[in-house]
C-alpha cells in the first residue's frame, strides 16, 4: 500500500506559498494488472494548480477528467472527477455518482522537465511505472456492492490504477522568482532534474552562461570553478542571469565574498577593455587625421603646379 507523505506545514509556515494553474499535461494511468476487473482507463488531466514556496513544490490539485470504466459480466462501475491532492496523495471520485476517497498514491516523487526556449515547465508526479493508486476502504466496499454481491472482488489498499501524472505550468515572472532565477534565464533553460515534494530546487545548474572573458574570446561555463576564465563566468552568471549571489556560490562551491570579488574583478576587467580600446580607436584618429592633411597638401600642390603650366 501506498505511503502518501504527510501534509506541509512546517514547509509553508509562516510563508505566502504561490499557485501556477496547471496549463498542459497528459497521464499514463491504466489498470493495474494484478486487479480482478476488466475495464477501460480513458481519463486526461482537466486543470489544476501546482503550489510552490521558497524553491519548493509543495502541493496543488490535479483535476482528471474523462472516466474508468470496469464491469463484471454485465454489471457496471464509473468512476469520474477524480482530484488528486498532491501534497497528502488523496484521491477523491465519484463511483456510479457517489463521492468518495477513492484511495491514495506516492506523492514524493517529482521530476522537472522543461525544452530550451519553452514557456511550460513540466512537473511528472509519482514514481514512474511503479507508481499506483490503491483502494480505500470506503471505495473498495461500494465497488464490491456494485460489482459483485457477496463476492469481494477487491480489497483496500490493492492497486487499482498504475502510472503517473504529468502536468505542466506556465512559465511566468512569479514562478521565476519563487525560484530565485531571472525570467529570461528560465525561459532560456532545458531542465531534466529530479526532486521530492518539499525539497529545495536549483535550478541555477540548469541556466545557460556563455560569457565574453577579459581576452575578448567566448566561451560556455562548465560548472565546477577553475582557475582564470571560469570565474568570469561565474561572475556572468550572476549578472547575466539575475541569481543572487548567494545562490551561484552555493551551486559553484564558492564563498559568496569569493564571487562578490570576482564579480567586482570582471568589472573592472571590462573597463580595463574598454579603455584600451578607446585608445586604440583615438590612435586611429590621430592617424586618419594626418593622412587627410596630407591628402591636402599634395592636392594644394598639384593645383599650383597646373596654373603654372598654364
Amino acid at each position: 500500500m501506498a505511503a502518501p507523505l504527510q501534509p506541509l506545514d512546517t514547509i509553508s509556515a509562516g510563508k505566502m506559498k504561490n499557485e501556477s494553474s496547471i496549463v498542459a499535461g497528459k497521464t499514463s494511468l491504466a489498470l493495474s494488472e494484478g486487479l480482478d476487473l476488466s475495464g477501460l482507463v480513458s481519463l486526461k488531466i482537466d486543470g489544476g494548480k501546482i503550489a510552490h514556496v521558497e524553491r519548493k513544490l509543495i502541493g496543488g490539485e490535479v483535476q482528471l477528467g474523462g472516466n474508468v470504466a470496469l464491469d463484471v459480466g454485465s454489471t457496471k462501475a464509473m468512476i469520474t472527477d477524480l482530484h488528486v491532492n498532491i501534497e497528502t496523495g488523496d484521491v477523491k471520485a465519484k463511483i456510479n455518482g457517489k463521492s468518495l476517497v477513492l484511495g491514495s498514491f506516492d506523492n514524493g516523487s517529482m521530476h522537472l522537465h522543461k525544452e530550451a526556449g519553452s514557456k511550460i515547465l513540466y512537473v511528472e508526479i509519482g514514481g514512474g511505472s511503479e507508481n499506483y493508486i490503491d483502494l480505500s476502504a470506503t471505495a473498495a466496499a461500494e465497488l464490491n456492492r456494485i460489482l459483485d454481491e457477496g463476492d469481494d472482488r477487491v480489497e483496500e489498499g490493492e492497486e487499482l490504477l498504475t502510472g503517473v501524472f504529468k502536468v505542466g505550468v506556465q512559465v511566468d515572472a512569479s514562478l521565476a522568482t519563487d525560484f530565485k532565477v531571472a525570467y529570461d534565464g528560465l525561459i532560456s533553460a532545458a531542465i531534466n532534474a529530479d526532486t521530492s515534494l518539499g525539497l529545495k530546487v536549483n535550478l541555477v545548474q540548469h541556466l545557460p552562461v556563455l560569457r565574453c572573458t577579459a581576452g575578448g574570446s567566448f566561451y560556455a561555463h562548465s560548472g565546477k570553478n577553475h582557475q582564470g576564465k571560469s570565474r568570469y563566468g561565474e561572475a556572468g552568471t550572476v549578472r547575466d542571469t539575475g541569481s543572487p549571489i548567494a545562490e551561484v556560490a552555493q551551486y559553484r562551491d564558492n564563498r559568496e565574498g569569493v564571487l562578490t570579488t570576482w564579480g567586482s574583478q570582471e568589472k573592472e576587467a571590462t573597463r580595463s577593455d574598454e579603455r584600451a580600446q578607446l585608445q586604440r580607436m583615438r590612435k586611429l584618429n590621430h592617424k586618419l587625421r594626418m593622412e587627410r592633411d596630407a591628402l591636402k597638401k599634395s592636392l594644394m600642390l598639384w593645383v599650383q603646379e597646373a596654373a603654372k603650366r598654364q
